[in-house]
């Protein structure tokens, strides 16, 4: 009866023995479960950030990349309404210098003064007649030509002498003359003056 007892709780000790070996590997288990579920989570939860943080990255380069362009678009707009105004700037100057440019003189007169001298230089008679030299080809034709000359009555010309008065003297003697002659023109007015009728406030000399 005894031996039956010990064998009953040697098997019933050891259905509680691995009964609880079961437990603990059913609880080792669950842990492991759990730790495995808390991991894969982490490790979602760590790839959507790093997919937000590379969506906002993507999304801040793009930004970046308008912004420069709309940046370069301005500078080259700049850069272009700059080189229309320095163009505009340049016509406009050179229309001004093309309005103050002087307008050539007609040089007509100059050009027959060139052509007088050039053709006075050629003949010999221009040349005696600008040196006040008389010709012989002129003489040659006088003696040659028949006929008589028709007087002419030419008064004679006064002589001019030297007068014994100095300045001083003859400037005296035109002031003198002219004193006379607006002293008497003065008189004249006085006179006329006098025998003129007088009038009122308020007349008129009809």
């Amino acid at each position: 009866m005894r031996g039956r007892e010990r064998e009953r709780e040697k098997r019933k000790r050891k259905e509680e023995d691995k009964e609880a070996n079961e437990e603990e590997e059913n609880i080792e288990d669950k842990k492991e479960r759990k730790r495995k579920r808390k991991e894969e989570k982490e490790r979602a939860k760590a790839e959507r950030k790093e997919k937000k943080e590379k969506k906002k990255r993507k999304r801040e380069e793009e930004e970046e990349d308008k912004k420069e362009k709309k940046k370069r678009k301005r500078e080259e707009e700049e850069e272009e309404e700059t080189q229309e105004k320095k163009k505009k700037r340049e016509e406009e100057k050179e229309e001004e210098v093309q309005v103050r440019r002087a307008v050539p003189r007609h040089r007509a007169h100059r050009a027959r003064n060139i052509a007088a001298k050039s053709f006075a230089s050629k003949s010999s008679t221009a040349i005696d007649e600008i040196l006040g030299i008389a010709s012989t080809s002129a003489t040659t034709t006088a003696e040659t030509t028949p006929g008589t000359l028709t007087p002419i009555d030419t008064p004679p010309l006064e002589k001019i002498t030297t007068s014994t008065k100095s300045l001083a003297d003859y400037f005296k003697e035109r002031l003198s003359a002219k004193t006379r002659v607006v002293a008497s023109n003065e008189e004249e007015d006085e006179d006329e003056d006098d025998y003129r009728p007088r009038l009122g406030l308020g007349a008129s000399r009809v």
